[in-house]
């Protein structure tokens, strides 16, 4: 089993969660899930993030007590994740950003 299986079960386990249960909250089969929590199958960050949703953590919580990005989540956008989680603090939805941004080219301050 690897971390990020582990972290997931008992997330899951400490939420009085059937693995049943989850797999039905990720839209996945029992047995996918089950692959997942046992290091049979890659975590990508997107099941991290679904994760972190359903139980309403951070998805940094899922990386360990070091809070430290896997080597393997590097360069794929994982750091968008954080970015996206202080979106969320402010309560900023993805139409108000991308209204934002629409408003910083019209003023000619985006990198474009």
């Amino acid at each position: 089993m690897d971390k990020y299986g582990r972290a997931i079960r008992e997330l899951r386990e400490k939420n009085r969660d059937t693995r049943e249960d989850l797999a039905k909250k990720l839209e996945m089969s029992e047995s996918g899930l089950g692959k997942y929590e046992r290091g049979e199958r890659a975590i990508k960050p997107d099941l991290l993030e679904k994760v972190a949703k359903i139980y309403d953590v951070k998805v940094a919580d899922l990386f360990g007590e070091d809070g430290v990005l896997p080597e393997e989540f590097k360069g794929i956008g994982v750091e968008w994740i954080r970015f996206a989680q202080k979106m969320k603090e402010r309560d900023l939805t993805p139409e108000q950003i991308e209204a934002t941004l629409e408003f910083l080219d019209k003023m000619g301050l985006s990198k474009k």
